[in-house]
Formats: structure tokens, C-alpha cells, sequence
């Protein structure tokens, strides 16, 4: 016996909201359903966050170039100063 699955087109409707909508509707969900939100919608814009993070640091590397020497320098600095305020 063979079952086939029925589907059911349901009707659709558009409506129109502005951002003001949706932060109106947002202030009305409890806070686990705010929470469930944010979480939505960090997966579905990680990858261009990702991008844009990607791009700014390129740009600055651009802008700003310096060689492993000068990191060094950098970052020996910054362990001798934080070593120096920990000391009494």
C-alpha cells in the first residue's frame, strides 16, 4: 500500500511594516521570546557581520601596514606594562 502525502497550498498575505513596526511588536514579546529573536537573527547575519569585521580589519592593515618586528615590539610592551601594574 502505497500513502502519497496531500499538500495544501495556503493563502499568503504581504503586509507592509516599517522598522518602527517592528520594534513596536518587538516590545511587546516577553523577554524569552526576545531572547529567541536575537539568537535568529545573529545565525542568519553572522556571515556578513563576519564579512564586514573581515573588511574593516583588511582596510586597516592597509592603511596601517606593520611587520612582525613591530608586533613583537607591541605586543613585549604591553606584557611589561601590565606585568609592572600588577606588581606592587
Amino acid at each position: 500500500m502505497v500513502r502519497t502525502l496531500e499538500v495544501i497550498k495556503m493563502p499568503t498575505v504581504n503586509i507592509n511594516l516599517r522598522i518602527n513596526d517592528i520594534s513596536n511588536i518587538v516590545e511587546q514579546l516577553d523577554i524569552r521570546e526576545k531572547i529567541l529573536l536575537i539568537q535568529k537573527l545573529e545565525e542568519e547575519t553572522w556571515s556578513k557581520r563576519f564579512d564586514q569585521l573581515h573588511g574593516r580589519i583588511r582596510r586597516r592593515v592597509k592603511q596601517y601596514p606593520i611587520n612582525e618586528q613591530e608586533i613583537i615590539h607591541e605586543v613585549e610592551q604591553t606584557r611589561k606594562q601590565r606585568y609592572d601594574q600588577s606588581c606592587p
